[in-house]
């Protein structure tokens, strides 16, 4: 069971100064031996055990019972009406229950439910959520460790391919034949010219084939 109280009235209960805690009588108090915990919109609570419950038809009945400074330390009986009568017609006139409290804990550092306490719950939740799909693995082809692998093998040629530009390249060569006879004379620097870019190409085929092989998963 949970009641609000104004600090000062907690503060007399733990000190053992004041006895009674009156409420108006509601099916939310509690019978003997149960706990009530009590806060004043902070976070500090009081937690007390009920040792004795009793009932009275109003506060007058009530002080003149159990005497004003066991309800409230330090007041009158005229005084503690006015106190009593300040709080409302529920307080006033109506049937009252005086509480024996039995100090248990003070509490420190209880958040109250707030809309940031259940914003933070959901951003826990939301990480939670994100690291579980982080722990999928990839679907990467064997021997790739890795996207940063996967993506380099992606834009390599395959084993005795050739690139878009060596193939462009060799067109060129064996489509420039000589035609007039200017050309004729140059016939034998563009031969050479041929031969040795042809060379350059085969050359970047070759090593383009030994790094298909490196990343070949191994068996």
């Amino acid at each position: 069971m949970t009641l609000a109280i104004k600090r000062a009235f907690a503060q007399q209960i733990y000190a053992g100064e004041k006895l009674f805690e009156a409420q108006p009588e509601s099916k939310q108090i509690q019978n003997l031996g149960s706990t009530v915990t009590f806060h004043w919109y902070t976070q500090e609570r009081l937690m007390c055990q009920i040792r004795q419950k009793l009932r009275f038809s109003s506060a007058r009945e009530m002080l003149q019972t159990l005497q004003p400074e066991t309800c409230l330390p330090g007041k009158t009986y005229d005084e503690a009406v006015a106190v009593y009568e300040s709080l409302g017609e529920a307080y006033a006139n109506k049937p009252m229950v005086a509480l024996e409290l039995v100090p248990i804990e003070w509490m420190t550092g209880v958040l109250p439910t707030t809309k940031k306490t259940k914003s933070k719950a959901a951003m826990v939740q939301k990480t939670k959520k994100r690291k579980k799909m982080e722990a999928v693995p990839l679907i990467t082809r064997p021997g790739m460790s890795n996207p940063h692998e996967r993506r380099e093998a992606e834009h390599r040629p395959e084993e005795g391919e050739q690139t878009d530009a060596q193939t462009l390249v060799m067109k060129m060569l064996l489509e420039a034949t000589p035609s007039t006879s200017e050309e004729q004379s140059t016939h034998t620097v563009r031969s050479k010219l041929r031969s040795r870019l042809a060379n350059i190409c085969e050359k970047g085929t070759k090593m383009t084939g030994r790094r298909n092989q490196t990343v070949q998963p191994t068996t």
